[in-house]
């Protein structure tokens, strides 16, 4: 009876969450980008009020220590709010282009260097693209798909059920994704093996983003 229950709590999750991307994809089409951004960012000041949050005290230790202890008690105060409203912008921004393909594409420039990776997919030649981790990475991998860029990418290695969902509607838009696990590295060099590619993201610091996207909030 347990085992069972255990299942049907996971499956309302999973229902839970469908619903959830559900309605932030009608949101995404619905909503003007300059209301949308303005209901992110109350959102995202409200989740970096919550002195509470494991996330916000969090944000505040690293933030200290990135600072050298030198930030007063209303500097750390406020650093959560800027986190979360940049957070909160970034999952707006990409619901809401995921109905705006052809938008998408004229708010974004792939840098002389993408081109030259692009050009190496094309003719099949292996590639391994290592990304900084910057915001907003999931709308990255939609204007690679756009560009019919295809790659696999690869993911954490044991999603929860919300990260799943993710997954499934990266994979949707034309994205490969493999959680990183032996057998996904198997897959990987499998398909490096035939000319294929794979791309993963490291919080390695760069000033060469892999693409920028034109600053455009209203």
């Amino acid at each position: 009876m347990k085992k069972n229950k255990g299942r049907a709590i996971t499956f309302r999750n999973l229902l839970q969450q469908s619903i959830v991307i559900q309605i932030a994809i009608f949101l995404g089409r619905v909503l003007s980008r300059q209301t949308g951004l303005k209901i992110s960012s109350w959102i995202g000041t409200i989740l970096g009020r919550r002195k509470k949050s494991s996330m916000v005290r969090a944000i505040r230790a690293n933030q200290f220590v990135i600072k050298d202890q030198s930030l007063s008690q209303e500097d750390l105060a406020e650093l959560p709010k800027i986190v979360f409203r940049s957070a909160s912008n970034c999952i707006f921004d990409y619901f809401y282009f995921l109905s705006r393909p052809d938008r998408l594409q004229e708010v974004v420039d792939f840098s002389p260097k993408a081109r030259i990776a692009f050009d190496r997919i094309e003719k099949n030649q292996p590639s391994v693209f290592v990304c900084p981790h910057l915001s907003n990475f999931d709308l990255m991998g939609y204007a690679l798909a756009l560009n019919n860029i295809e790659v696999q990418v690869l993911s954490y290695p044991k999603p929860v059920s919300s990260y799943k969902m993710q997954n499934q509607l990266r994979e949707s838009l034309g994205n490969i994704v493999t959680p990183m696990t032996l057998s996904a590295f198997r897959q990987a060099r499998k398909r490096l093996q035939n000319g294929g590619s794979i791309l993963t993201v490291s919080k390695i610091n760069t000033s060469q983003p892999f693409l920028v996207m034109r600053q455009i909030y209203l």
